[in-house]
């Protein structure tokens, strides 16, 4: 069956809440405002004419930081 669309959810940092992030048929998301540094668990649904289907694996990735100590490129 087709998807008519798709469901990512996010928690909140701390492993507790997940909020629905995106809910559209494409497939290319941006998660903004993320604490640097911190871990975020992701999960995603699709949904076909009947329904919401079951959720994909969680997976966990940790947001970046803002570098530092990174000195001005030189000329040589």
């Amino acid at each position: 069956l087709e998807v008519l669309k798709y469901t990512l959810y996010v928690d909140d940092g701390f492993g507790v809440t997940f909020t629905k992030m995106m809910d559209e048929k494409n497939t290319q998301f941006t998660v903004e405002n993320l604490e640097p540094g911190t871990l975020y668990s992701f999960f995603v649904t699709a949904t076909n004419f009947n329904s919401e289907g079951p959720s994909s694996e969680i997976v966990t990735f940790k947001s970046c930081v803002k570098p530092f100590s990174v000195m001005a490129p030189q000329l040589i």
